[in-house]
């Protein structure tokens, strides 16, 4: 729910799907509300148990499109590969700092933090990284831009890393 409905990039590029789940939410919400909260009186409800069926079969489809939706994420961007479903959902419904700060020791390898901040124009943009182990602070060689889909500048801050280290050595 937090990525299908709480995420514009993902209702942009999902607008049928994102518009399909509000609807089964909300009728999972609406039957759960007009429930009776005895649990006999509940359970025996008439039509329940076709409007259950009818909900789970929406939300198998509304899963089959964002695992669709996760693996086209992963081919775009193969390092995704390595994270867990539930964290690259918060990846894909995250702000640049907020992504890079929680997740970047899962994407890049040997690195502990990248320092976020914003730019004169209000952008972020990473100014530097510290190694996982020890205390190692590197600048990168350019200031990185993180503008716009997360897969395109997580890929561009490796290659700037890359870069920046490569020169280094």
């Amino acid at each position: 729910q937090p990525l299908l409905g709480a995420c514009d990039e993902v209702v942009n590029e999902l607008p049928s799907e994102a518009e399909r789940f509000a609807a089964l939410d909300k009728s999972v919400q609406t039957l759960l509300t007009t429930m009776s909260p005895f649990v006999v009186e509940a359970c025996t409800q008439d039509g329940l148990l076709d409007n259950l069926a009818a909900l789970l079969a929406g939300l198998e489809v509304s899963r089959k499109d964002l695992a669709a939706y996760l693996n086209a994420k992963r081919r775009i961007f193969p390092r995704f590969n390595l994270l867990c479903e539930s964290a690259l959902l918060s990846i894909l419904a995250s702000t640049p700092a907020t992504v890079i700060e929680a997740h970047i020791s899962e994407i890049a390898q040997a690195t502990g933090r990248v320092r976020v901040e914003n730019d004169e124009n209000d952008r972020p943009v990473a100014l530097d990284f510290d190694a996982a182990i020890g205390d190692e602070r590197i600048k990168f060689d350019r200031v990185v831009r993180l503008d716009g889909k997360v897969e395109w500048y997580l890929q561009t801050l490796l290659k700037a890393q890359a870069t920046t280290l490569r020169k280094r050595l």
